[in-house]
């Protein structure tokens, strides 16, 4: 991955390099006091010049040749502004960034380009080169925000197998040398030992936390439990630090199965509760069907018997004809007995709850079978509502309604003389 980058030579040590140096000191004082105002956009517009450079030019950065503890204050601040932009809401920081440039800025973050912005500004390319503090910080910040971890493990992971055999040759010239060569190099280097502990920051960093989000736990033992950079007494506290994460990991696991359990339970049971719900509404619909059913039998049983009776309500003249034929019998042979017993019995009365019964009966009957009628022809509204009209203009003469008063008067005088000579 670091082949395929751009390439410097080393930094030279000359005159234009401490002029680039103060240049670049100065450019992160304003940095650092724009960034502690909470002015984002301006602190980063001040850095980039040290960082980029143009893919035209043939020169390397400014950070490039810069010290080692310069090199380390100018990424550090620099991945601090990124993590505050990543930080911020998205509307906000679409408006103090636009929305392209925020959302460019957050996917180099998340999608861990920034390792390559980093090894090809600063260190020519050469991964190995990264200074340990600054691959600190990068993984910090990928553990903070990125989606995955694969490409944090993958960057740790080349960069540890890159820096393994640079420690062990750093280790053992710490243990040769005399206090006063391991101190503080011509270069501006820091000392071996402190060397050493920001390695075993990375490491720490790669096996306890990037690792594990990976959920590689055999993996993380098997490198701390083979690792040159740690020594028995730290070994041994990555170890007892590992087994802690794993218990603590394993509780959760066994919490969260068990939340998830309770909330199946409950689930299952209000799913019976439902169904037995359902069941009692369809057991309560058929109870009143039921009921129903029976109240409509209950009240049909009457108008059976009142329609029997309307029968012989409706045709009078048989009842009339059976009392003036048995009358006649009997006077023609008064001594015998067989009429007397072929006569009908007598029917119940009537009550007159059941003649209203029958009367609103057939006035319902009556009604439904006009509106019916209606329906199938609409002509005869209008033939009936003409006819009602017609009426009222006939009643409106007088001398047709004294007429037909006189008339009225003379049938009734002929009914009842009708009346009196059938009783003679």
């Amino acid at each position: 991955m670091s082949s395929q980058m751009k390439t410097w030579p080393a930094p030279p040590l000359s005159t234009s390099s401490k002029r680039s140096t103060t240049k670049i000191s100065k450019t992160y004082r304003q940095a650092s006091t724009l960034f502690l105002t909470r002015r984002l956009p301006e602190s980063l517009t001040t850095m980039l010049p040290i960082l980029e450079y143009t893919p035209d030019s043939l020169d390397p950065p400014p950070i490039y040749s810069a010290n080692k503890i310069t090199r380390i204050k100018v990424w550090s601040l620099y991945l601090t502004i990124l993590n505050a932009i990543c930080e911020l809401p998205p509307d906000e920081g679409k408006q103090n960034f636009g929305n392209f440039e925020f959302r460019a800025l957050v996917s180099k973050v998340r999608d861990g380009t920034i390792w390559d912005e980093v090894i090809k500004n600063g260190y020519g390319g050469l991964e190995g080169n990264v200074d340990t503090e600054v691959v600190i910080n990068l993984a910090t910040l990928l553990l903070a925000h990125s989606r995955s971890q694969k490409i944090n493990q993958l960057r740790l992971e080349s960069y540890l197998s890159s820096r393994s055999e640079a420690k062990n040759n750093q280790a053992e010239k710490y243990q040769n040398h005399s206090r006063r060569q391991s101190i503080v190099d011509s270069s501006g280097g820091l000392e071996p030992a402190r060397e050493l502990n920001s390695l075993v920051k990375v490491l720490e960093l790669y096996t306890l936390h990037v690792l594990l989000r990976n959920n590689e736990w055999d993996f993380a033992r098997e490198v701390i439990t083979v690792s040159s950079i740690l020594d028995e007494d730290r070994r041994e506290a990555f170890l007892e630090a590992l087994s802690t994460l794993q218990a603590e990991q394993r509780e959760i696991q066994q919490k969260d199965q068990e939340e998830q359990r309770l909330r199946d339970e409950k689930l299952r049971r209000d799913a019976e509760e439902l169904l037995k719900l359902n069941r009692d509404i369809e057991q309560k619909r058929e109870e009143e069907t039921k009921l129903k059913r029976l109240m409509r039998y209950k009240v049909t049983e009457p108008d059976c018997a009142t329609e029997s009776t309307s029968k012989l309500c409706q045709n009078p003249s048989i009842t009339s004809q059976n009392k003036q034929t048995t009358p006649k019998k009997s006077s023609l042979h008064p001594t015998t007995h067989s009429n007397k017993a072929a006569a009908p019995p007598k029917s119940a009365p009537i009550s007159l709850y059941n003649r209203s019964q029958i009367i609103l009966r057939n006035i319902y009957d009556l009604i439904s079978t006009s509106a019916g009628n209606i329906k199938m022809q609409p002509l005869l509204m209008l033939k009936i509502m003409a006819f009602v009209c017609s009426l009222f203009y006939v009643f409106r003469k007088r001398d047709l309604r004294y007429k037909m008063m006189s008339s009225w008067v003379k049938f009734k005088q002929t009914a009842a003389m009708a009346g009196k000579v059938s009783y003679l």
